[in-house]
């Protein structure tokens, strides 16, 4: 029994895809960490399932990263670092949901927050730079902006965090902006919706109203599998063995 109703051949890197597939079919039942935790898998059928474990697996090291950050250290004082870390992810999700590369990635993650119930809507970098409309998913876990934040605002934070302060003549910029979206409390709300979405996008997937439409998409999405030299476990892609057990927890 596979984890998908429906399967699609992965429209990019096919081979690799495969490849990834029958390292963990054939090779996890070898390895002590694969074997710790093979009673919570089902034997996976089909690459696209290896393709939906990885944007899963990604999504989560970023997630877990920014709050083992804030361990030790709160949210007040990691706000640079921990956005840095969760921008990319909501990149990787966004382009996974939008499916091809017509549109902006970080417009197709931000919908995800937005609402992860409903498709991402085509737009670019500049929709999202005029985008007014507040994110009320993010402002149940603010206090301080209950409202929540503008897609504007995390747009030009994004911009900002990534590429360093524009020249103020640029016609997309707009420090007020960024000024707003300067809140402590936003890392912590994007990872507490990330991970209530990350639940209803493995249900999209795997068996919701929709998921040929989900699989579909995954399937076109430009996203690679990559390994980590001299990782046992992630040698041959960055699939955690544990990450069932992860989903389940959401």
């Amino acid at each position: 029994m596979a984890y998908f109703k429906h399967h699609e051949d992965c429209r990019r890197y096919p081979n690799d895809w495969n490849a990834l597939l029958n390292y963990i079919k054939t090779e996890w039942p070898k390895d002590e960490l694969g074997k710790r935790y093979s009673g919570e898998w089902t034997p996976l059928e089909h690459q696209i399932e290896v393709k939906a474990l990885y944007v899963v697996t990604m999504s989560r090291h970023l997630i877990d990263a920014a709050e083992l950050l804030a361990q030790d250290a709160k949210w007040q004082p990691i706000f640079v670092e921990a956005s840095l870390l969760l921008f990319p992810m909501l990149e990787l999700v966004g382009q996974a949901r939008l499916g091809d590369g017509t549109a902006s990635a970080l417009a197709g993650g931000i919908d995800w927050l937005r609402d992860p119930r409903d498709p991402p809507r085509r737009r670019t970098d500049k929709d999202l730079y005029a985008d007014q409309d507040r994110l009320g998913t993010l402002g149940r876990y603010m206090s301080t902006l209950s409202e929540g934040p503008m897609i504007r605002e995390l747009a030009h934070l994004r911009n900002y965090l990534t590429h360093g302060l524009k020249n103020q003549r640029d016609s997309l910029f707009d420090i007020e902006a960024l000024q707003t979206s300067m809140n402590y409390e936003l890392p912590r709300a994007i990872v507490q919706q990330a991970k209530a979405g990350m639940a209803e996008y493995w249900h999209q997937l795997a068996d919701g109203p929709d998921h040929k439409e989900w699989v579909t998409r995954l399937a076109k999405a430009d996203i690679h599998p990559f390994g980590i030299m001299g990782s046992r476990t992630y040698e041959k892609g960055l699939i955690d063995p544990n990450i069932m057990r992860w989903l389940r927890s959401l």
